[in-house]
């Protein structure tokens, strides 16, 4: 009997998100990009550490606390070691931190990806995909369309009329679904029986198969 094909999809950007500021210089409020480098201050005893971001208009320079006034004998040294080389890890982490900011922009889509793996005994001719989403690191703003239409290899108007018709629905189950923003360990999932595009459809979303399937790609009557 054709049963599920439970999915993981693991979600990560080599964009990260932008503040949005007052830019002194432009004298609005702009989007800040991090510069991936650091700046390091010793006031005696006391450290502080900033990452710098720039403005993506104008280039001026605004300095996000890493920490401010530690004393030096409680920095871990590896921490120090990181932020006097500028590590792009610990400069990454950092720029994908978005707990202390209010507005922010993504850094587009052109740095999204989506990593595919299959969790259940490989099912060929399944009826339902189980998809669920893992963030391991927040992706602020991604709509649940978005994120669908660039996993299944759809336009954003056929996930639309995919979710229109019955035929995807969501964890939690909401009208709005698609416009919301996508979080860590939601699941979605899609019914392929009787749709024209079904095997297409289940490679795709298992990773197995990366052509683009049409704008007009719908559900069968």
């Amino acid at each position: 009997m054709p049963g599920t094909l439970c999915i993981t999809w693991t979600i990560t950007s080599s964009s990260s998100p932008m503040p949005i500021l007052p830019c002194a210089r432009c004298k609005n409020q702009r989007a800040f990009a991090s510069s991936g480098r650091f700046r390091l201050n010793a006031n005696g005893k006391r450290l502080d550490a900033w990452l710098i971001y720039r403005c993506t208009v104008c280039d001026q320079t605004w300095n996000r606390p890493v920490f401010e006034r530690r004393a030096r004998n409680t920095v871990d040294p590896a921490l120090l070691d990181a932020l006097q080389r500028n590590d792009p890890g610990l400069a990454s982490k950092t720029a994908f931190d978005t707990t202390s900011i209010k507005r922010w922009k993504h850094g587009g889509d052109h740095g999204l990806s989506v990593a595919k793996a299959v969790v259940s005994a490989c099912v060929a001719d399944a009826a339902l995909l189980e998809i669920t989403v893992r963030m391991p690191s927040p992706v602020p703003g991604k709509r649940c369309d978005k994120l669908l239409a660039l996993g299944l290899g759809v336009s954003r108007s056929a996930v639309g009329k995919l979710a229109r018709t019955g035929w995807l629905t969501f964890e939690p189950a909401a009208v709005n679904a698609l416009a919301r923003p996508v979080r860590d360990g939601q699941r979605v999932w899609l019914k392929l029986d009787g749709l024209s595009d079904a095997t297409l459809l289940r490679a795709t979303a298992s990773g197995r198969a990366d052509t683009p399937m049409s704008a007009a790609s719908a559900p069968v009557d």
